[in-house]
């Protein structure tokens, strides 16, 4: 059996060339005993088929099984020897897998295509890289000419703006300072020393500036005329004689 499959299979290739040949022989006797028999065999495999899971390898060996006997023994006298298939009970059957494989037009247009996208491409960069070149030969061709320096160079605004950094630097600084003793409260001691101190001070400057009644004293105290008188200087000769001498 070894996965030969019937030619009364539906599906099967060998079906057609079945049918062909019943076309044949259809006036025959014996193929209309054929026939009848493969309807009945087709009934078998209807049945026998609608018990299985629907695997396609048991419905075959299933078919092969119901239908080898009666076939072997009609295949001879319906067709001749030469057209009869060898038995190869000896050859395993060998599962397979037909990997696609393209065609060669296939192939033959897609080198092509290939072809043409890299001849396209090569043609934009040719273009691109002599648009490229011609722009560069444009732009040396053109005359530099310096423009000339403008006038607000020539300006001090380097000291403007020092001056103006300083002015902004020392306001900053007083407003901080004013902040600063705005918030600050001194100690209570502090105070107090800061009072004493100045209560000395003030001591001291009352006693370096006489007042003003004492100059007006001092300044209306004259010498007295007693001091120009001949016998006072008389007087002073006689009591104290070797002062004069």
């Amino acid at each position: 059996m070894g996965g030969r499959r019937s030619p009364l299979e539906p599906g099967v290739p060998c079906q057609a060339e079945l049918w062909g040949d019943l076309g044949v022989f259809e006036e025959d006797e014996e193929l209309e005993g054929f026939r009848r028999e493969a309807e009945v065999l087709r009934e078998k495999l209807r049945e026998a088929l609608s018990h299985t899971s629907g695997n396609i390898r048991q419905s075959s060996s299933l078919t092969d099984l119901t239908s080898d006997s009666t076939w072997d023994q009609q295949k001879p006298h319906l067709f001749p020897k030469s057209r009869l298939r060898p038995k190869s009970a000896s050859s395993p059957w060998i599962p397979s897998i037909t990997i696609p494989q393209p065609f060669k037009m296939t192939l033959r247009e897609a080198r092509k295509k290939s072809e043409l996208m890299k001849s396209y491409m090569f043609l934009e960069l040719d273009t691109h890289r002599d648009q490229r070149q011609s722009q560069d030969e444009a732009e040396c061709q053109k005359q530099f000419r310096a423009q000339p320096v403008p006038a607000h160079v020539f300006l001090p605004l380097y000291q403007e703006i020092m001056e103006q950094n300083e002015i902004r630097r020392q306001a900053a600084t007083q407003k901080r300072k004013e902040l600063l003793l705005s918030t600050q409260r001194p100690f209570s001691f502090v105070e107090k020393e800061e009072k004493k101190k100045e209560a000395i001070r003030q001591k001291f400057l009352a006693a370096a500036t006489p007042n003003e009644s004492s100059k007006q004293k001092q300044a209306s105290k004259k010498v007295p005329k007693s001091t120009y008188d001949s016998l006072l200087g008389d007087k002073l000769k006689g009591n104290m004689p070797g002062l004069f001498l």
